[in-house]
């Protein structure tokens, strides 16, 4: 059997893609506290408190992304932070090749191909090491089973529940889209026996319920923290987002008789989450694929030229692109480089640290704390965990910002202070070690580091 060298493009597309979004330079703090919980899993055993913490050592874990970050962990401690990003790649490869494979159950090749071009600069943004990486994967292995004929008995979206529970806590979104994408279809009992046993696989991890209870703490944080990826989405921030959804409107709208309730239902409930928050956005373009290939298959079916199709959907990732192809190409980064770019991530302040043997209870700025996890493995003031200390923790930590007299007592114990100049915030430390008490003992672009005047640091 031959194949046919324009079949493959969807593929080279996809693979580049994934190139593109990951070789590049990436700010997330977030990584290397999951490199550190991850090596921790591997040499001592699974993380079920916060053991990085100085302040809020026993604060249980109810969860963590375990699967995930002892795939990472290991992978990084034989290849380093470039085999954190060939497995980004692989990963993200996985789900945008995945999510062609579900539009294309409902439409043609023309058809899947458009749908994955209006997606590739919805998920962009998101494209950082992170366990949701899995997530994706997840939501486009969910819409393909949901979008054929789903069989009730079926055991494949089970055994993706179960696993991906192990991976990532927004398995549970996946329920989601397959509860709401068989509405339609098998017999009422049957569904929901199916429905149930999927529910019971988000169970099938070492913390059990705890999944559930982490996801519960996690919707208090924005009342505590702005959260960046917490934040609703903006059209001026994010046009790529809000041109798929407005080609979803119209394809969805422009043949209301073939409208499904249960597509409906998968339509706004995953745009809306979207909308609300950030982290959230790529959810929408794995969730409708199907349903959007579907309208545009009809659309051609109808006398739309292919080619104009492919033009039109090019002319949209043109309008809503972060950056031209040629920039993109010219951003390649890999390594540390990439992932802990020195503008942000000082190794000068970690070989000062380390040289001087800086040990007792210090202060960092909450970005630079699962770096100091993960570089130290050491005891540190803060760190981007927001699950992993008490609510009362941050409230505390934000009102001292604005306090001095709080901010005295909140450091009280703290001989030494680790400061991001790079990214500062009111809670970041900045401005607040200052002469007579305090010192400056290493400073560069991205950290300053800070020892309190006669203290013992050893």
């Amino acid at each position: 059997m031959t194949i046919r060298p324009l079949r493959l493009i969807p593929a080279v597309v996809a693979l580049a893609a994934a190139a593109l979004f990951t070789f590049r330079p990436t700010y997330d703090p977030d990584l290397f506290w999951h490199l550190a919980q991850g090596r921790h899993d591997v040499q001592v055993g699974l993380v079920r408190a916060n053991i990085f913490s100085a302040t809020n050592a026993s604060y249980p874990q109810r969860y963590t992304s375990w699967g995930f970050e002892v795939v990472q962990a290991t992978v990084e401690g034989s290849y380093g932070l470039l085999g954190v990003q060939i497995l980004q790649w692989v990963f993200l490869a996985a789900a945008l090749l995945m999510l062609y494979a579900a539009a294309r159950t409902k439409g043609s090749r023309v058809a899947a191909f458009t749908v994955l071009l209006l997606a590739l600069f919805v998920i962009e943004p998101r494209a950082m090491p992170r366990p949701y990486l899995v997530s994706f994967v997840g939501f486009a292995l969910c819409a393909w089973w949901a979008s054929l004929v789903p069989r009730p008995t079926s055991i494949v979206p089970v055994l993706v529940i179960g696993l991906w529970s192990n991976f990532h806590s927004e398995s549970v979104f996946g329920l989601a889209l397959i509860v709401l994408g068989t509405l339609h279809g098998p017999p009422w009992s049957s569904k929901v026996k199916l429905w149930l046993v999927c529910a019971l696989a988000t169970l099938a991890t070492p913390y059990g319920v705890g999944l559930w209870r982490y996801l519960y703490e996690n919707t208090a944080v924005p009342s505590v923290l702005r959260i960046a990826e917490l934040e609703p989405a903006t059209v001026a921030a994010y046009p790529a987002f809000f041109a798929f959804l407005a080609v979803l409107a119209v394809a969805l709208a422009s043949m209301p008789r073939r409208l499904t309730v249960s597509e409906a239902l998968v339509a706004v409930f995953f745009a809306a989450l979207g909308v609300r928050y950030i982290r959230f956005m790529p959810m929408v373009a794995f969730a409708t694929a199907p349903m959007l290939a579907d309208r545009i298959q009809a659309w051609i079916e109808r006398g739309w030229d292919r080619r104009a199709v492919l033009v039109t959907a090019a002319a949209i990732m043109a309008v809503t692109a972060p950056a031209s192809p040629g920039r993109m190409v010219a951003a390649w980064r890999t390594g540390q480089a990439a992932l802990a770019p020195k503008e942000y991530f000082s190794e000068g302040a970690i070989e000062f640290i380390r040289a001087n043997q800086l040990s007792t209870p210090m202060f960092n700025s909450m970005n630079l704390g699962g770096y100091l996890d993960w570089k130290l493995g050491g005891k540190t003031f803060i760190d981007s965990r927001l699950q992993a200390a008490p609510r009362e923790w941050f409230v505390a930590l934000t009102e001292a910002a604005h306090d001095e007299a709080k901010w005295t007592t909140l450091v009280k114990d703290v001989n030494w202070a680790v400061v991001s100049l790079a990214r500062p915030t009111d809670i970041s430390g900045v401005g607040k070690f200052n002469a007579p008490a305090w010192i400056s003992v290493f400073r560069d672009p991205a950290v300053e580091i800070f020892v309190r005047r006669g203290a013992t640091l050893r």
